[in-house]
């Protein structure tokens, strides 16, 4: 029997497809899948539909947050700082086997920025023929259409860290409680060194905004009447 390919096999059976993409070729990664992952916010930004300036602020911040050289980053880097800490723990997998885990859990990430660009489009769409503006919940159509969108996102989002997990524990041979374990380690990491540089520059002020830049803007247009 044929071996599925594991664009098809991640999905259901994340552990032993990343194990064997790290064991038999490490070097496929496709780092398409990261690089598109990094522009799933991008849509929904969009339908924001605010003045031009504010807009080329949003998505500054936005790609500062989730951008595709941020989703590159977590690849490498990211899998370094996995390989440090689940030393740590006990874990003997590469990083280079550790990309794998990442760049393959993207893949639901990469299928939701395909599915925003879609809903995008379709908003528009909608939008001409109502004659609103292209904006979530411009109209009841819109909004049901938005709201179906998030659920999708939610559960993307949520396949997406199940990947990463899953894979993480398979290539370490560590529970998926230990996996997760390391991976919110190695996150710590960096996350700790930027309070410390906020705390010696003065600007703990912005600290808010280095954390959560896209997520607090985007957050603070939501709650605008």
């Amino acid at each position: 029997m044929a071996t599925l390919s594991p664009v098809r096999s991640v999905w259901l059976n994340p552990a032993t497809t990343v194990a064997r993409i790290a064991h038999e070729n490490p070097e496929y990664r496709l780092l398409v899948l990261p690089l598109l992952a990094g522009c799933a916010v991008l849509p929904s930004v969009w339908l924001f539909g605010y003045d031009k300036d504010f807009m080329e602020g949003l998505l500054l911040s936005t790609l500062i947050s989730f951008g595709p050289l941020i989703e590159l980053l977590q690849v490498f880097v990211g899998a370094w700082l996995i390989r440090v800490t689940g030393y740590w723990l006990g874990g003997r997998a590469s990083s280079s086997s550790l990309q794998v885990a990442i760049v393959w859990g993207n893949l639901p990430i990469a299928l939701l920025a395909l599915l925003g660009f879609a809903a995008f489009g379709v908003s528009v769409t909608l939008s001409e023929l109502t004659e609103a503006p292209v904006q979530w919940g411009a109209t009841p159509a819109i909004f049901g259409f938005g709201f179906a969108v998030v659920l999708v996102e939610a559960i993307l989002l949520a396949w997406s860290f199940w990947i990463v997990i899953s894979g993480v524990a398979s290539l370490q041979g560590f529970s998926r409680l230990r996996a997760l374990a390391n991976i919110l380690l190695a996150s710590a990491i960096p996350l700790v060194a930027l309070v410390l540089i906020a705390v010696l520059s003065g600007t703990t002020h912005n600290l808010d905004w280095y954390l959560f830049a896209g997520l607090s803007d985007m957050a603070e247009i939501y709650s605008i009447d």
